[in-house]
């Protein structure tokens, strides 16, 4: 919280519980393609949608770091973390880190 001004602890706590959120959500999900599938080919196939579709924002990022979107102000934050080193325990909290550099900018 020290590294960025912007930041607060009920902003951190907040970040937090949606992520809980999400891997709930995804528990769920998980869960009810395994319940609803009749074939294993046919669970193959649902988890395959799945990590198509949560790979999305890594070609998003791709693409705004090369200039493709018309706003030049998200191509210089996207280069700006390309450069960011995380250890193996950190890598979860890249989401974080961007959320906090577009909540500081947008000050």
């Amino acid at each position: 919280l020290h590294d960025f001004p912007g930041a607060s602890y009920t902003k951190w706590i907040l970040s937090n519980i949606l992520r809980l959120i999400v891997g709930v959500f995804g528990v769920v999900v998980a869960f009810v393609f395994i319940i609803q599938s009749t074939d294993v080919l046919g669970l193959f196939l649902d988890f395959s949608a799945v990590q198509f579709v949560s790979e999305l924002d890594n070609v998003g990022y791709f693409i705004a770091s090369k200039g493709y979107v018309m706003v030049k102000s998200v191509q210089r934050l996207t280069v700006s973390m390309q450069g960011v080193e995380m250890s193996q325990n950190e890598k979860s909290d890249i989401d974080t880190e961007i959320s906090m550099r577009v909540l500081k900018r947008r000050r």
